[in-house]
């Protein structure tokens, strides 16, 4: 089987060796060139896409190198190594699979196929977070890790611990769910809008911690309990073993998990899922009861409020005095919030609005029409964010406000009014209502299990 894999590749890769690689035109100006060849000139500065915003950013490398040694300094998180530990790290991988399989939990197949045979060492880089601070950005850790030793055991963690996740009461697949959720509330006058964030979520997570949340879901599954404990000791492994290179040095990470794993957002979502769990019904307090609506995407929760404001205060005071190492910021509001990609606001009626949300340092980051592109897939952009508009925008005036923004973007990246029109004209025909619920239909048809709030009393 895997030499006719091999051929394949083969062939694909000399197919792929005949594609003329020369434009058929050049389709940056003179100007344009100009700047890149300077940037590539350029000595002392490393150049990375910004974490938010479709920014790229030039950094400083000394303040690029400087940011990087803060995070690696904190001994709770990171050690550094004497060695490259590929070679012992890859003989206990394999025992733990070789064990799984002799009692008959993975095939031979899988077992062979988690188990890269030249893996390559992670590299840290930064994503800078310009829209926290332009000048000293912080800079958002991520390891590549492509064909690492542990990247095949992070989809195959994952693929059993997203039903857990997908599962959890305040679980938020994506924007149109957060649309979906809020699209019959009403705000009454003691209640207020609330946005949170966990602070440095990934790299928080006290590995005991986390792997106590996952087992405690996955003893909720169907699983046979030794199944589960074997994906307890991969998972375990794939925390404790998670080591990377930067400027020459090795690292392993003691502390929560690497952004790029595959299994990181689940593992996350597990752990969060159980503090919730603690928070609104194993243990409730008295304040939790006023936390009327609670929805979570990862780190950011959004969340309806009935109460004093003080009382509200207190709630969160009371939930970043906790043992499990979480720290949250938060933002509160009777009128309006920002939320992922959304901008909620409440009006005299106490109806709720939504439209789209763009961060201060977003810039136009649409495909430029002369791009190389393919001529549909460049066709088809306006219509898919034409459309993305009027699911988000609640109601026609607001979607009329941001198309006319939209058109602008568009002109500005070079499209033509007919292809502008066109995407508007095909948004403007199509309900929102049935964008929002076409959505939901076609996942469902995917056994994906949708969220609901903890309190559904406020849905009108």
């Amino acid at each position: 089987m895997y030499a006719n894999i091999e051929l394949f590749v083969k062939l694909v890769s000399e197919d792929f060796k005949k594609i003329p690689t020369r434009l058929r035109h050049d389709n940056l100006t003179r100007e344009q060139r100009r700047a890149l060849n300077e940037l590539k000139s350029l000595r002392g500065v490393v150049i990375k896409p910004a974490d938010k915003g479709g920014n790229v950013v030039v950094w400083p490398t000394t303040l690029y190198e400087k940011e990087a040694m803060r995070q690696l300094r904190d001994t709770t998180c990171y050690r550094r190594l004497s060695f490259n530990p590929t070679s012992v790290f890859q003989a206990e991988l394999c025992e733990i699979l070789e064990d799984a399989f002799q009692q008959g939990f993975i095939s031979k197949e899988i077992k062979e196929g988690l188990i890269p045979a030249s893996p390559r060492t992670p590299c840290l880089y930064l994503l800078p977070k310009v829209h926290k601070d332009l000048v000293s950005p912080p800079g958002r850790p991520i390891v590549s890790g492509n064909g690492s030793l542990n990247e095949m055991t992070g989809k195959f963690l994952d693929f059993y611990l997203r039903p857990s996740v997908e599962s959890l009461p305040s679980y938020l697949k994506d924007t149109g769910d957060v649309l979906r959720k809020l699209e019959h509330v009403n705000l009454e006058e003691d209640m207020w809008l609330v946005t949170m964030d966990i602070e440095a979520l990934y790299t928080s997570i006290r590995h005991h911690d986390g792997l106590h949340a996952v087992n405690s879901f996955l003893c909720m599954t169907t699983m046979d309990h030794g199944f589960i404990l074997f994906l307890l000791c991969l998972l375990e492994f794939s925390l404790t073993h998670n080591f990377f290179i930067f400027n020459d040095a090795l690292y392993l990470q003691l502390q929560g998990t690497a952004m790029w794993a595959a299994f990181a957002p689940s593992y996350a979502n597990l752990f969060l899922g159980l503090w919730e769990r603690d928070i609104f019904c194993t243990n409730p307090t008295p304040l939790s009861t006023k936390m009327i609506f609670w929805v979570r995407y990862i780190d950011d929760v959004l969340a309806i409020w009935q109460g004093s404001e003080e009382d509200l205060v207190s709630f969160i005071r009371e939930l970043n005095q906790n043992n499990i190492n979480l720290k949250l910021t938060y933002h509160y509001s009777r009128t309006t919030v920002d939320f992922l990609d959304v901008c909620i606001s409440k009006d005299g009626k106490g109806l709720l609005h939504t439209e789209i949300h763009r961060k201060d340092t977003a810039v136009n980051s649409l495909l430029h029409a002369s791009s190389a592109h393919p001529k549909a897939l460049k066709n088809s952009i306006p219509v898919g964010q034409f459309m993305r508009t009027r699911r988000v925008c609640s109601d026609e005036a607001s979607f009329v406000e941001q198309a006319q923004d939209l058109a602008t973007r568009f002109e500005e990246r070079g499209y033509s009014e007919r292809a502008i029109r066109h995407g508007w004209r095909r948004a403007s025909r199509m309900s929102r209502n049935d964008l929002l619920h076409s959505a939901r239909k076609r996942t469902s048809s995917t056994q994906v299990r949708f969220i609901s709030t903890f309190n559904n009393n406020i849905h009108g």
